[in-house]
């Protein structure tokens, strides 16, 4: 008896726990074209990811947030359209307690829904980690963190996009992706993989629990460049410059860029020989077509009188001895 009444209490407990995340946050639909199975999934993910990052941030949220669920893109009101990255699956209104999650963006992007409703759910919490002072958070910063933490990038951004433009020093620079980010398709996903890619670096140098605290310590004096400063000991230049050189010799995305564009670059190396035998080939052309041009030219006045059923000259005589032996 007492066991059946202690199971009984732990599958009491267990449904709390596993109901709490979702006291924090409420799915609504944007407009009634949105599927009831959409906002039931959205809710689950949502559920999911709270629970999956209540160690990155304890005691976070503190404040309930809304999670709107559009058909597509299109469907944004003006006013939230235009602070919404092209192609991106979902936007954060940060300071507003709002996430807008773009249903069609997301069931058709690279990115699962899961990592889509999680990564949303990072810049709420980042933005109350820090609260009153949100604002200052780097945009670079928010979307680095954003695609570290729920396990996948936006835009399907990667090393090997950035590393060539690290080789020849044409990387965005960071200073310009703190209030925004570039509104061109390809600048934008390089500003997403090269965001994520720092703050992935910083993440192994610091460890999260101290890149995290740097984030804590963003307040109206202390920017994050200074917080990081302090934390690292070393001026931003270096760590930009250390970083470049982990990407270049110790990140391996030089040669996964490689092997991923190895048939071009086969194709690439081939062109010249291509070229070489086709000019060869060419060249002999040229050559049976002017050994033709030197041999005597077809006498046409010769058959001239000819009937028009001649088709040639007469036959051989041997041909008419054979036809007579087949006889």
């Amino acid at each position: 008896m007492f066991l059946r009444i202690f199971l009984l209490l732990c599958c009491w407990l267990g449904g709390i726990v596993a109901q709490a995340p979702a006291r924090w946050f409420t799915v609504t639909a944007a407009t009634p074209t949105v599927d009831a199975t959409a906002l039931d999934y959205t809710s689950d993910a949502a559920a999911r990811a709270l629970r999956t990052l209540q160690d990155e941030f304890p005691g976070l949220p503190r404040h309930r947030f809304q999670i709107v669920v559009h058909a597509d893109a299109d469907s944004l009101p003006p006013p939230i359209r235009a602070g919404h990255h092209p192609g991106s699956p979902g936007l954060a209104l940060l300071g507003r307690h709002q996430i807008h999650i773009l249903w069609h963006e997301t069931v058709s992007s690279l990115t699962a829904v899961d990592h889509v409703v999680q990564h949303e759910i990072v810049h709420e919490l980042i933005d109350q980690l820090v609260e009153p002072h949100g604002e200052r958070v780097p945009r670079w910063v928010h979307e680095g963190l954003a695609q570290l933490l729920s396990g996948e990038t936006y835009l399907g951004a990667r090393e090997e996009d950035i590393v060539w433009r690290v080789a020849v020093d044409r990387l965005l620079p960071f200073s310009g992706l703190d209030d925004d980010f570039p509104r061109r398709p390809d600048e934008l996903r390089v500003a997403y993989a090269q965001s994520y890619s720092y703050i992935a670096w910083l993440d192994r140098r610091l460890g999260r629990q101290r890149l995290l605290a740097t984030v804590a310590a963003i307040d109206d004096d202390m920017t994050f460049d200074r917080a990081l400063v302090f934390a690292t000991k070393k001026p931003t230049a270096e760590l930009v410059t250390a970083w470049s050189d982990y990407l270049l010799h110790a990140s391996g995305a030089p040669l996964r860029a490689v092997m991923e564009n190895c048939f071009s670059l086969l194709m690439i190396f081939a062109l010249p020989l291509l070229a070489l035998a086709m000019m060869r080939r060419m060249q002999r052309e040229q050559r049976a077509r002017a050994r033709l041009e030197r041999t005597t030219p077809f006498d046409d006045d010769a058959w001239a009188g000819m009937d028009d059923g001649f088709y040639g000259p007469p036959a051989p005589p041997e041909w008419h001895h054979d036809q007579e032996r087949l006889r």
